[in-house]
């Protein structure tokens, strides 16, 4: 290859990200590069196509320059023949990364083509133009888009649990208020960056760079605070869930028939499943995180029984599940079924 391909190729690359990440014209903006690198060739380029784009038929005058450039050699892919959004060549996910703006990301809902597809969870943000399905607006002609296009061009990390389901439903334009999660639930924070996870770990969607403010600042450095403390909960709500698989797998629930026609509900015990010799018993506990008291039908051996709940005259800490047993007294001692009313309260030790 020719070392002038090759220099044709870089200064395509140059024009094309500039085009891709420069500020509109009624931005606020600064330009704190007054070196002769900042001011080149690749500069005045993106800036000429930029003004060459206005009027009513700009973004295919875009598209026709883009088709110019050879985009594999640049690192950009584009459209596939079936259509649909081109792509950013993927970051690594460090300072140095990309850094969008609030009104930057904006621009990147999907509502102009000739731009990638992105969305924000947590403060980076993810090219997610494989899945235009989800979040892509309506075409011309179609009377929806994908069912998560609100989150596109904006960090609207709330929406991704069911605490701010609201955002499902397209009801909160974005605002930098939705990027907070530190003030929901644990178990909201917890499925949220879950999300962020899915994101990470995507075979088709990439990470692109990071959002300014709230989580990273102008550098991509993190912000000290609500991310680490966004983390701190997670790590908290990933412990309590295994301490609730644990205890789901240690004590395992009776069987349960109901039927609409019964009066009475039948409870049993199976030992080809169950603990072998195992009676149905009224379990009441309280994890870590929880401030009422849940209970439900366990089968455990009486032998068990009596031994948990000798072991609870002794001091606990927090962490530690707390749980006591009950006997059905209208349950026959020592059977493996049961016939309960429908309207029989649980049992208590009261």
């Amino acid at each position: 290859m020719q070392l002038s391909t090759i220099a044709a190729g870089v200064v395509a690359l140059a024009v094309l990200l500039h085009l891709i990440f420069l500020p509109s014209d009624d931005e606020d903006v600064s330009d704190d590069d007054d070196s002769p690198q900042g001011k080149g060739a690749a500069e005045v380029a993106a800036r000429e196509i930029k003004s060459a784009a206005k009027g009513a038929d700009g973004a295919t005058k875009v598209a026709a320059v883009l088709s110019d450039v050879d985009l594999a050699a640049a690192g950009y892919e584009a459209p596939g023949e079936e259509g649909g959004y081109p792509r950013l060549p993927a970051a690594k996910r460090e300072p140095g990364a990309p850094v969008y703006t609030f009104d930057g990301l904006l621009k990147f809902n999907g509502a102009d083509r000739n731009k990638p597809l992105l969305l924000a969870v947590v403060g980076e943000v993810y090219d997610v133009g494989p899945g235009e399905q989800f979040y892509a607006p309506s075409k011309d002609g179609e009377k929806e888009g994908g069912g998560y296009q609100f989150y596109a061009g904006c960090d609207c990390s709330k929406g991704f649990s069911s605490e701010g389901s609201e955002m499902d439903h397209g009801l909160t334009p974005c605002r930098k208020l939705l990027s907070k999660i530190v003030d929901m639930k644990p178990e909201s924070v917890k499925d949220i960056l879950d999300w962020r996870d899915f994101y990470r770990k995507h075979e088709k969607y990439r990470f692109v760079g990071f959002l300014q403010g709230r989580y990273f600042d102008a550098r991509g450095a993190r912000v000290i605070g609500q991310l680490d403390k966004a983390e701190e909960i997670y790590l908290a709500a990933q412990d309590l869930d295994k301490v609730r698989e644990d205890f789901e797998s240690r004590f395992k629930a009776c069987n349960i028939k109901n039927t609409q026609a019964d009066a009475h509900i039948e409870i049993w015990c199976d030992d080809s499943y169950h603990p072998v010799g195992s009676v149905p018993t009224y379990m009441y506990f309280r994890l870590q995180g929880q401030s009422e008291e849940k209970g439900k039908c366990v089968c455990i051996t009486p032998s068990e029984r009596k031994e948990f709940n000798r072991q609870r005259a002794k001091p606990v800490v927090d962490a530690e599940p707390r749980f006591r047993f009950v006997p059905y007294s209208d349950c026959p001692v020592g059977s493996q079924r049961c016939l309960r009313s429908k309207t029989a309260a649980p049992p208590s030790d009261s």
